[in-house]
């Protein structure tokens, strides 16, 4: 369908307007015919598409939380970059109506229509979401850095940020969702299908304002003046603090989603060696620590086989000192920092005793409000997790202390979060790369590998150039998103060294071997090659054996 001649960015509604008189017309020439256009988008979704993306014009689209709320009148075109916090039920409204013989549509908007007229009735889904759970602000820089910035008059009162650190002082848990910078989506069409919890999305629509979606009269309480009203779940979120964007299209993403990001990096070693010398000034100077730190960074759950999340590597670093006064370890800050500069999405976490006890972590529905009340693991797949272990003092866990503990047991060793729906627990999937720093060996959260550190320096934050940053960032993202095979030829002579190496030791067993594979792996995509060779099954075997002697270093 031809689109009418009408600015899409400043007038996104009027393009809406003139498709769909051009659909109505179609569909019923005569003024007394029936209208047939529900479940369609008239050709809108890809008129925007094509402006947006084939077009460039999406970076002329201002991200809502660039504007202050005042400022932004409704129908305006915006974007809004965020997870999916709670997803609520279908909402009615009157999607077209007629006025004056002429069919007119309320599609994505909030406002009013005439009472006493032809109407139909069309459904969309609602999608709360919140600014994405421990984004690093570099990440957050890098996506509003191609976007139009707003005028002189907007920027004064444009609402300040709330910048999330990447060390905190504990995780949120069992808490009301924010409301700051969030978002209630609207979703047309079946546009939804590919959504679920904890995704992360970019919708462009039109932000609408009014919190009424029809004009009702207040004497009319028929079931379907109910059905036409917002919800319950919608109305505890005023349209004063929390924008409807009325979604026109949309994009899912990753965590690791980096837009503008250049062609594939020249040297791929030469890269690797940088990072991974930078890694080892973060770790005293720790060479084989810096090894297996690289390969948790790029680690991630890429196929499941229950119980196992194949992919994970979750990492224990032991020997790092408490830091003072209950505060955060030296390790685990400078660890934590250089993860935060080199990773889209981190939390740093004190295990203390205080915090495990004071309130749960794992979200749950709350049927009085019929919202999911979020917890400190309601996070998006990629976030990575820095637990210092080193702040856990001696003392009893009370009921929410063990529930809290069992269920970062549960990330780590099955890559799950039991969502509490009160009457039954619901297993969700997720991918948490878990880095554990502890005094000794942790006991209480089981990591596929654990390295003693043996520093000899003290662990430093991260100082380096724009450039060496930006060519690292890149690397991890694209080595982590890899595919990766094993060949015939390698998988014979892997199952004859696993034969072997079981002969040698009878208590190497499955968990060792899933770990070698995964090590493996992940060596090879590091040095940015997609199949595994006997160089890199070797190197690996090097690895595991340089930390096995550490460890016998250590218990005797």
């Amino acid at each position: 369908m031809v689109a009418p001649a009408v600015d899409l960015l400043r007038n996104p509604l009027g393009a809406v307007r003139g498709l769909f008189s051009i659909a109505a017309m179609v569909a019923s020439p005569a003024p007394a015919a029936t209208l047939e256009l529900s479940g369609g988008d008239w050709g809108i979704k890809g008129v925007f598409d094509k402006f947006l993306y084939e077009e460039g014009a999406i970076a002329q689209v201002p991200h809502i939380d660039d504007l202050a709320h005042d400022s932004i009148p409704s129908g305006s075109l915006v974007r809004f970059r965020g997870m999916i916090q709670d997803m609520f039920d279908v909402e009615y409204y009157v999607g077209a109506y007629k006025d004056c013989n002429t069919w007119q549509t309320n599609k994505y908007t909030d406002s009013p229509v005439p009472q006493d007229t032809e109407q139909q009735i069309w459904d969309r889904r609602l999608f709360y979401c919140v600014p994405i759970p421990g984004e690093n602000q570099w990440m957050k820089n890098t996506w509003h850095s191609n976007a139009v910035q707003p005028d002189a008059t907007s920027q004064s009162l444009k609402r300040k940020r709330e910048d999330i650190p990447a060390t905190v002082e504990s995780m949120d848990c069992d808490s009301p969702t924010k409301e700051h910078n969030s978002c209630l989506v609207k979703i047309y069409d079946g546009n939804d299908a590919d959504l679920k919890l904890n995704d992360i999305a970019e919708f462009v629509g039109i932000v609408w304002k009014e919190s009424e979606l029809v004009s009702i009269s207040a004497s009319d309480s028929s079931a379907l003046a109910e059905s036409l009203m917002e919800d319950d779940t919608s109305l505890q979120l005023p349209s004063s603090t929390v924008p409807r964007l009325h979604c026109i299209t949309m994009r899912k993403l990753s965590a690791y989603s980096i837009p503008s990001q250049p062609g594939a990096l020249a040297d791929i070693c030469s890269v690797r060696e940088s990072l991974v010398c930078t890694l080892q000034s973060v770790l005293g100077e720790d060479r084989l620590a810096a090894e297996y730190l690289l390969l948790h960074l790029l680690s991630k759950v890429y196929s499941r086989v229950e119980p196992l999340a194949v992919g994970k590597f979750s990492l224990n670093f032991s020997g790092c000192q408490a830091g003072a006064d209950g505060s955060v370890s030296l390790v685990a800050s400078a660890v934590g920092h250089a993860i935060s500069v080199l990773l889209p999405c981190s939390q740093v976490v004190p295990l203390s005793l205080e915090d495990l006890n004071s309130c749960l972590i794992a979200p749950r529905k709350d049927y009085a409000t019929n919202r999911l009340v979020t917890g400190g693991l309601q996070l998006a797949s990629g976030t990575h997790l820095t637990l210092d272990e080193t702040a856990l003092n001696t003392g009893r866990l009370n009921e929410t202390g063990v529930k809290n503990l069992q269920s970062l047991k549960s990330v780590m060793e099955s890559q799950k979060v039991d969502y509490d729906f009160q009457y039954y627990q619901m297993e969700m999937p997720t991918d948490l790369p878990v880095l554990v720093v502890s005094c000794g060996k942790s006991r209480i959260l089981p990591a596929d590998a654990l390295v003693p550190l043996r520093c000899s320096a003290e662990a430093a934050r991260i100082h380096a150039e724009a450039s060496d940053l930006s060519k690292w960032r890149i690397y991890l993202s694209s080595a982590r998103e890899a595919d990766h095979v094993i060949e015939p030829s390698m998988q014979k002579i892997v199952e004859e060294d696993l034969v072997a190496a079981r002969q040698k030791d009878r208590t190497v067993g499955s968990e060792t071997f899933h770990r070698w594979l995964t090590m493996a792996r992940l060596l090879s995509l590091s040095y940015s090659e997609r199949s595994l060779t006997r160089e890199r099954w070797e190197m690996m075997k090097e690895l595991e054996m340089r930390c096995a002697a550490r460890l016998r270093e250590t218990t005797t």
